[in-house]
C-alpha cells in the first residue's frame, strides 16, 4: 500500500508538466537507485515498440516499501506491502494500474514460490523486477519505491479527495468508522483508509480497492488543480513527496515530466485498475493469467480482468 505515494508522485508530475521546471530545486531531494541496480538480471523480456508512434510504450514498477521516510532500502526490514505495475500506451491514449497482492505467492526465477510481500526484504529491488517481468513477460522501463507517511500529508495538501464506499464499517485498530457512499478523505482518516485490512470481507484485495478508489482521488484532484489560486501547494506537494520517494537512475526530471506530463491527458475511461488473479487456491496468483494481462499490456489491448474501480 505505501506504493501510494509512489502514484502521487506519478499525479504530481502528469499535472505539473512543464511548469514543473519551476521547482527544479526539489529533484536534488530524491534518493536515486545505483545505475547498475539490475545489471545481473538476465532473460529479460524485450522492450515493447509500436510501429510509427512518437514515444514508445512504457512501464513503471510502483513499490511500497515497509520504510520510514530518510530509511534508505538496505535499512528497512519490513515487506513491501504492495507492488504495481503503471503502464502507458505508445499513443498515450491509455493506462493500465495492475497491483499484485502482498500475501499472494508467485513463483520468482530462482528463488521459488514466494509471497509477493517478501521479495523486497529477501532480494530487494532486482528481485522484485525479475519476478514480476518473468511473470508478465512485461518489460519494466521504470522503477519507483515509497514509503506510507506522507499520504496525510499529500491528501491534506491538496484539500482531501474524493472515494467511494460501498460497504460502511470501522477499522478496529484506530476506531475510525467509514459510512457508506461518497467521502472525502485527508489526513489520518486518508492514511487509515489506504492501510484499513482488519475486518474486510475481502481483506487484502479488498484493501487494494481501497487504495486504487484513493489513487484515483488524487489523480481528480490535482488534475483540477488551480495553481492560479494556490501556486504555493504545488511546492509543498513537491516536498513532501520527494522527502518519501526513491526513483531509479534514469527517471530524472526532464524524463519524468516528459513521460508523465501526457497522464493528465487520459480519458477517465482509459484509465484502469486491476488486481492480478488468483488461482483456485486463493493463495498463489494465476499466472497463466497474469501472463495473458502481460501480453495485453504488450499489445496495447483491455486486460482480460475485471477492473476493480471504474472512473
Amino acid at each position: 500500500m505505501r506504493v501510494a505515494v509512489s502514484v502521487v508522485a506519478v499525479s504530481v508530475f502528469a499535472v505539473v508538466g512543464n511548469e514543473w521546471a519551476t521547482w527544479r530545486g526539489v529533484e536534488a531531494q530524491l534518493t536515486t537507485l545505483p545505475a547498475d541496480l539490475l545489471d545481473g538480471l538476465v532473460d529479460r523480456p524485450a522492450r515493447a515498440a509500436a510501429a510509427g508512434a512518437q514515444d514508445e510504450p512504457t512501464t513503471v514498477l510502483l513499490i511500497g516499501a515497509d520504510k520510514a521516510a530518510g530509511e534508505t532500502l538496505d535499512q528497512a526490514k519490513g515487506a513491501s506491502d504492495t507492488v504495481m505495475l503503471l503502464h502507458f500506451n505508445a499513443a498515450r491514449t491509455r493506462a493500465d494500474a495492475l497491483s499484485l497482492p502482498r500475501d499472494a505467492v508467485l513463483g520468482t526465477p530462482d528463488r521459488g514460490p514466494m509471497r509477493v510481500g517478501a521479495m523486497l526484504p529477501e532480494g530487494g529491488v532486482p528481485l522484485v523486477v525479475a519476478t514480476v517481468e518473468k511473470a508478465t513477460g512485461v518489460r519494466i522501463d521504470h522503477i519507483t519505491v515509497g514509503d506510507l507517511s506522507s499520504i496525510g500529508e499529500i491528501t491534506t495538501e491538496v484539500g482531501g479527495v474524493q472515494v467511494n464506499n460501498v460497504v460502511a464499517g470501522t477499522d478496529p485498530l484506530t476506531g475510525r468508522h467509514y459510512p457508506v457512499g461518497a467521502l472525502s478523505l485527508s489526513g489520518d482518516e486518508a492514511l487509515t483508509w489506504a492501510r484499513w485490512i482488519n475486518g474486510l470481507q475481502g481483506g487484502d484485495l479488498e484493501r487494494i480497492v481501497h487504495q486504487h478508489q484513493l489513487l484515483n482521488g488524487v489523480r481528480a484532484k490535482l488534475g483540477g488543480w488551480d495553481l492560479a489560486k494556490d501556486p504555493g501547494v504545488l511546492g509543498r506537494v513537491a516536498a513532501t513527496f520527494t522527502r518519501h520517494l526513491t526513483v531509479d537512475a534514469d527517471l530524472d526530471l526532464d524524463t519524468a515530466t516528459a513521460l508523465f506530463g501526457d497522464l493528465a491527458q487520459v480519458p477517465a475511461d482509459r484509465l484502469r485498475y486491476y488486481t492480478a488473479p488468483l488461482d483456485p487456491s486463493g493463495l498463489r496468483l494465476d499466472e497463466a493469467r497474469l501472463k495473458d494481462a502481460g501480453t495485453a499490456l504488450n499489445e496495447d489491448r483491455d486486460l482480460p480482468l475485471t477492473a476493480t474501480i471504474v472512473p
